[in-house]
C-alpha cells in the first residue's frame, strides 16, 4: 500500500474502478456534498488522475452530477451532442454519462459518475449493475467521511493546542506565589493568558460554525446594523493579540456610518477570522490594515491587507477549501504557523449572506483579503466587487 495515499481514498478508488471494469466505462467518479449548503466537490476516480480533484467542486445543478445531488434521481445523458457543454470532463472526450445519487434516508451522501466516449453507453441495465457495487461503494464513503472530519478535528485539536498550554501556563505563574513575581508580573501574565483565552473563544466559534453547516441547520439572525460600528469592536477584541505580537492594526474608512444588513455576530466573525490570520502572518513592525467603503448602494465592500509573505501560488486556487485547508493542517502540524479554517469558515459565511470572499497577492508584497457584502439581501452583486481595484471603488 502506497503510504501517501490516504486509505480511504485507495477503497474508493478500488470500488469505482471495479464499477468501470463492470459496465464498462471509461472513468467513475464519485462526489460527495461540500460543507458549504448548495455545492458538491469530487473526490475520488478511477483514473490515476487524482491530482486535479480539487478543481472539481461545483453548484447543485451544474452539470450531470449536480442535477443528481439536487433531484435525487438518477440522470443518464446518452450523447452529448445534445448538451454540448458536457462534451469534455478534464482531458477526456465524453459521449455519454450516467449519474447515480448514493441516499441515506433521504439525505444526498454522494453521487457516482460514469462516463464513456461511445454514444447510447449506458441505460436502465447499466443502473441495475451499479446497484451491486454500491453496497462497496456506500462503505467506502463512509470512511472517507470519517477520515474527513477526523483531518478537520486533527487541524482544530493542533490550533487550540497552543492556546490551552498558553493559558494554563500563565495562570500557573500568575499564581505562584513561592516565586519572587511582582504584581506587575503577574498582571501580564494574566494579560497574556485572557489573551489565549480569546482565541479559544474564537476557534470555538468556528467549531460551532463548522458543525451547523455540516447539519445543514446554520441560523443567521438578520438585522440592520453600523459596519464601521462592528469593525472598531473586532479590532478592539484583537488589539491585544496584535499588540502581543508587534503588529499595528490600522483601518480606513470612507464613511462614518455605513449601514449593513445581515447577522452582525457572523460578520463580525468573518472579519476577525481575516484580521487575525493577518496578525498570525505579519512580522513584527509591519502592519495590517482594513479598509472598509461602498462600492455603490447596494454594495459595501472590506479589505484587509497585511504585510506578510503573501500567498502560496500552489495554495492560492484551494485557499477556502476546508477540506484542503484540513489535508495542509495536517502537513504543517509542526509549523509555528498553519494556514488554518478560519478562511474557509469566513466564505461560507459570506456566501450564506449572498456576499463573496477572495484572495490575492498584494502588488508591494503581502496578502489581500476582500469581502463584498450586499447592504440587502435583495442586492447580491459580489463579482463586480471583486473584480474592481481598492482605490478605485473605496476611494482611499
Amino acid at each position: 500500500m502506497n503510504a501517501s495515499v490516504p486509505a480511504d481514498l485507495i477503497v474508493l478508488r478500488a470500488g469505482l474502478r471495479r464499477l468501470r471494469q463492470e459496465l464498462p466505462a471509461d472513468n467513475a467518479t464519485i462526489a460527495v456534498p461540500d460543507l458549504e449548503p448548495g455545492y458538491i466537490r469530487t473526490v475520488a476516480s478511477a483514473t490515476d488522475e487524482p491530482d486535479e480533484l480539487w478543481q472539481s467542486r461545483f453548484a447543485l445543478r451544474d452539470g450531470i452530477a449536480g442535477e443528481a445531488a439536487a433531484t435525487g434521481q438518477v440522470v443518464i445523458v446518452p450523447d452529448t451532442s445534445l448538451f454540448p457543454q458536457f462534451r469534455q470532463i478534464g482531458r477526456r472526450t465524453i459521449t455519454s454519462i450516467l449519474a447515480f445519487p448514493l441516499e441515506d434516508g433521504g439525505r444526498i451522501r454522494g453521487v457516482v459518475t460514469v462516463t464513456s466516449a461511445r454514444a447510447n453507453a449506458f441505460s436502465s441495465r447499466s443502473v441495475e449493475t451499479l446497484a451491486s457495487v454500491i453496497p462497496f461503494l456506500e462503505a467506502a464513503l463512509a470512511l472517507s467521511e470519517r477520515a474527513a472530519w477526523g483531518a478537520y478535528l486533527a487541524g482544530l485539536a493542533h490550533d487550540m493546542s497552543s492556546p490551552v498550554s498558553a493559558v494554563h501556563g500563565f495562570l500557573q505563574l500568575a499564581g505562584d506565589r513561592t516565586a519572587e513575581t511582582s504584581p506587575a508580573q503577574r498582571a501580564e501574565y494574566v494579560h497574556l493568558a485572557t489573551i489565549a483565552a480569546g482565541q479559544l473563544v474564537h476557534l470555538a466559534g468556528d467549531m460551532h460554525d463548522v458543525l451547523s453547516m455540516g447539519r445543514q441547520n446554520l441560523r443567521l439572525e438578520f438585522s440592520t446594523f453600523d459596519a464601521v460600528t462592528m469593525l472598531q469592536t473586532a479590532l478592539a477584541s484583537l488589539q491585544p493579540l496584535a499588540t502581543e505580537a508587534g503588529v499595528p492594526l490600522r483601518h480606513q474608512l470612507q464613511e462614518d456610518v455605513l449601514l449593513l444588513y445581515g447577522d452582525r455576530h457572523r460578520i463580525e466573525r468573518i472579519l476577525s477570522n481575516l484580521v487575525h490570520n493577518a496578525i498570525k502572518f505579519t512580522p513584527a513592525g509591519r502592519s495590517v490594515t482594513v479598509h472598509l467603503g461602498r462600492v455603490d448602494a447596494h454594495t459595501v465592500r472590506l479589505v484587509v491587507d497585511d504585510e506578510g509573505p503573501g500567498l502560496a501560488d500552489a495554495d492560492l486556487p484551494y485557499l477556502f477549501d476546508l477540506n484542503y485547508q484540513s489535508a495542509i493542517n495536517g502537513r504543517t502540524a509542526g509549523r509555528r504557523n498553519g494556514l488554518g479554517l478560519g478562511l474557509a469558515i469566513a466564505r461560507m459565511l459570506a456566501r450564506a449572506h449572498g456576499g463573496e470572499l477572495t484572495a490575492a497577492n498584494r502588488p508591494g508584497g503581502g496578502a489581500r483579503f476582500t469581502l463584498c457584502m450586499p447592504v440587502s439581501t435583495s442586492f447580491a452583486e459580489p463579482s463586480e466587487c471583486a473584480d474592481r481595484g481598492v482605490g478605485e471603488s473605496l476611494r482611499l
